[in-house]
């Protein structure tokens, strides 16, 4: 048939946290959220088909709120203030997160190896408020490498990859500062992700 061997895994859950750890103006100080639910489910997925072909998936879903978090002039730094976030997202977590890739590598290329990749995430926010929203963002990767090591000369063999990143040069922010500084009353946020680059690691060793 077109499939020589499929594998999966599934993961269901669901917690409760009490007192979660919470980072302010970009990690210079903590607080604790009162309560924080967080439920989803986990998907990784292997297939390998007819004609050197491996696909590999990895896939999360998750809901993350707070179920009871007031926060106090702490972090406003007005005496007497407060804020209630009870029923707003967990601050820094996606709700979608994935990764996919499809190598090829048929018998008679072998140990080379060309695999294209995928990997993302959706929207989420940077703040307790729930005002402050990270962009979500899907690059490309293509990489061509040795998966086993390959005769050089008597006894010494080579392996290794060559991998371009964000192959469509996309931008996108890769990261954020969670409750970060407002500065001019701008968010000091995002964290830019890398442009198109090329990573080579080449490996020699005897065989």
């Amino acid at each position: 048939g077109p499939f020589r061997s499929l594998s999966y895994d599934l993961a269901l859950y669901r917690t409760d946290v009490t007192n979660e750890i919470i980072p302010y103006q970009g990690g210079r100080f903590y607080l604790t959220a009162g309560r924080v639910r967080r439920a989803g489910a986990e998907l990784g997925m292997s297939v390998h088909a007819s004609g050197g072909f491996l696909l590999r998936t990895a896939f999360t879903w998750s809901r993350n709120t707070y179920q009871t978090y007031v926060v106090d002039s702490v972090h406003y730094g007005v005496p007497g203030a407060s804020a209630d976030y009870s029923g707003k997202d967990v601050v820094g977590v996606p709700g979608f997160v994935y990764s996919a890739s499809l190598g090829w590598s048929p018998e008679r290329v072998r140990p080379l190896t060309v695999r294209l990749s995928v990997q993302g995430m959706s929207r989420f926010f940077a703040d307790d408020a729930n005002s402050v929203t990270v962009p979500g963002y899907g690059i490309v990767n293509l990489t061509v490498g040795l998966d086993e090591q390959m005769a050089l000369a008597r006894g010494v063999g080579v392996r290794g990859f060559v991998t371009i990143n964000n192959l469509t040069d996309r931008r996108y922010t890769a990261s954020a500062f969670l409750n970060p500084a407002i500065v001019s009353g701008e968010a000091v946020a995002f964290e830019p992700g890398l442009p198109r680059h090329l990573v080579v690691s080449v490996e020699i060793g005897r065989r």
